[in-house]
């Protein structure tokens, strides 16, 4: 083999041992019920066969899936971002917990989603954000939140019709551009399966499926090479995925995660019936960290009820 054959070998080498300068931050599972496809397993292993080193779960409003998703991801060679999709009527966000405080924030902002029948989704991630990084291309929300502070705020850039109108906010607002591409499923052909789950979550049929209650064909988990190309003007919005990963938390053990600790102070006020149960539990003894029971419901099925899903926070 000659000179210039040795040179390509080791750039072909080089090139397969460095981290991809985009990261998946924004992921759906089958534990976001009735919207994603794929398995914990299946992501993880899409992920490392595109050569990601880092991935982030975020499903929608619960971490349902954490506790699996940190032994799948560590058996796979994957760093893994604990995060969640937070929706509530018009609004969304992506929150990714970049410190163990952030986790026990993000846990906090999840209760109140789930037992506070006024919720407000701007005030209680303002008041919560702490330990947080926030993506979001809701416009409204990242005013009201950059007017407090801009410190990991990012303006989350999607490919498709809207893209151009958010981009354009985050030059005018000053906020930085993170790519991501919304994955519900793994590959193309798997949209069929998310419309099949979406219709019967809507009790309707395939026929009858509204557009908009499914995500977009081309939110898949398109391998980083794919995704550059939707973004040759402004390539920040990747190189940004990489900087956002890397400042989050990845060294989740079980203790710390499950060491997080919950007060009730007027901050975050539960409804009666979790403080009724709540008290329940710890006078009998039988009280268990939000962990422990989220470990216990993640071994059933990632469509378990929904009463049990809160009681998880």
């Amino acid at each position: 083999m000659g000179t210039t054959s040795f040179a390509m070998a080791e750039r072909i080498e080089a090139d397969r041992a460095m981290p991809s300068p985009f990261v998946h931050l924004h992921v759906h599972s089958s534990y976001s019920p009735m919207q994603g496809v794929p398995s914990l397993e299946t992501l993880c292993r899409t992920a490392r066969a595109q050569g990601a080193d880092i991935l982030a779960l975020t499903d929608t409003n619960g971490l349902y899936g954490a506790i699996r998703f940190l032994e799948v991801a560590r058996a796979s060679g994957i760093k893994p971002i604990l995060g969640t999709e937070l929706t509530y009527r018009t609004h969304r966000a992506v929150l990714l917990a970049k410190t163990p405080a952030g986790y026990g924030n993000l846990c906090r902002i999840l209760s109140a989603r789930h037992d506070e029948p006024a919720f407000d989704f701007t005030a209680t991630v303002a008041q919560h954000r702490g330990g947080l990084i926030i993506l979001s291309d809701d416009q409204a929300a990242l005013t009201e939140w950059h007017r407090y502070s801009r410190d990991d705020l990012f303006v989350e850039l999607t490919p498709g019709p809207d893209m151009a109108e958010t981009l354009a906010f985050s030059r005018r607002s000053g906020l930085p551009p993170v790519a991501t591409n919304r994955a519900q499923f793994v590959a193309p052909s798997d949209y069929q399966l998310h419309r099949l789950l979406r219709a019967i979550a809507m009790n309707t049929t395939l026929s009858r499926l509204p557009g908009d209650a499914c995500c977009r064909p081309t939110h898949w988990m398109m391998p980083a090479a794919d995704l550059a190309r939707q973004f040759p003007h402004v390539p920040e919005a990747l190189a940004n995925s990489r900087h956002i990963a890397e400042h989050c938390a990845t060294d989740w053990t079980l203790n710390t995660v499950s060491s997080r600790r919950f007060d009730t102070s007027p901050r975050l006020r539960p409804s009666t019936a979790s403080a009724h149960r709540l008290t329940k539990a710890r006078t009998s003894g039988t009280e268990h960290s939000p962990l422990q029971s989220l470990r216990a419901s993640s071994m059933n099925s990632p469509s378990f009820a929904t009463r049990d899903m809160r009681s998880i926070f």
